[in-house]
């Protein structure tokens, strides 16, 4: 979500043997997207797939997951300043596409960090991420894209 990992089919993403999911095209990110339109308006992705793994919104694995995206963006918070300073050093020189955004992609990668919200803030926010990413028709119509265009599932 921070870092707006985007073109994220099936076809990116591995399953390794403990179980973990491995997305490993990072052409995507920040502030470009497959075919530059913004097609995956989804905060992450959750697909059916996912929540069927999850046993369903509310489940007690959906509270896990819930926790440890929270977990995940306070611990990022912490370091707001280093990442910032990384990412603002990469910036005036960069030729990486997820820079195209210029200066655009910098203010939206501060403002997914809310470092204005508290951390009762934050778990709120989490779970409206988490609900608006479940099952959402962006994700679906670009998943049934991949799969008649390139034939991933």
């Amino acid at each position: 979500y921070t870092l707006q990992i985007r073109d994220r089919h099936n076809g990116n993403i591995l399953l390794d043997r403990a179980g973990n999911l491995i997305h490993f095209d990072f052409g995507f990110m920040l502030s470009n997207s497959p075919g530059y339109v913004g097609f995956e308006s989804a905060p992450f992705k959750l697909t059916a797939d996912y929540l069927d793994l999850l046993e369903g919104m509310g489940s007690e694995r959906w509270l896990q997951l819930k926790d440890l995206l929270t977990q995940g963006l306070l611990a990022l918070r912490k370091h707001s300043d280093q990442l910032i300073s990384l990412l603002e050093a990469l910036l005036p020189n960069s030729s990486l596409p997820c820079f195209y955004a210029g200066e655009a992609a910098m203010l939206n990668f501060k403002e997914r960090l809310h470092l204005s919200l508290t951390d009762q803030q934050i778990d709120v926010l989490i779970d409206r991420l988490m609900t608006t990413s479940a099952l959402n028709v962006f994700t679906r119509l670009y998943d049934n894209y991949q799969y008649y265009t390139n034939g991933i599932l």
